[in-house]
């Protein structure tokens, strides 16, 4: 079960809810820190930490940065809109913020 760390109540739509919560989830998976029984992270500073990176997800997916960071083609021509460390994230599916909010708070581990 994933953790609920935005809802629709927080302004997004279900399916960016539910992308949001999962992309977060996923981020954490190997990640070493204090558990709840659920699983989920039990300090608050951590807790406050996924909150922020699933809003910042939500925002990126809402405001369709999933599909500008991909790009598009003309012909032969491909146009990438994002390169480096944000473009290889982007193109994952993941928000460059949210990655970096969850590194800074000790709970990002996974390399895209």
């Amino acid at each position: 079960m994933t953790t609920v760390w935005i809802s629709e109540t927080d302004g997004f739509q279900a399916n960016i809810v539910e992308q949001a919560n999962r992309m977060v989830a996923y981020l954490i998976s190997g990640a070493v820190y204090p558990a709840a029984k659920d699983g989920s992270p039990a300090l608050k500073q951590h807790q406050q930490a996924c909150k922020d990176a699933a809003q910042a997800q939500a925002r990126w997916l809402r405001d369709g940065g999933a599909q500008a960071a991909g790009g598009f083609r003309i012909g032969s021509v491909s146009i990438t809109a994002a390169s480096g460390r944000s473009g290889e994230l982007a193109a994952a599916g993941i928000c460059p913020d949210a990655y970096l909010i969850l590194q800074a708070a000790g709970l990002g581990w996974r390399v895209v």
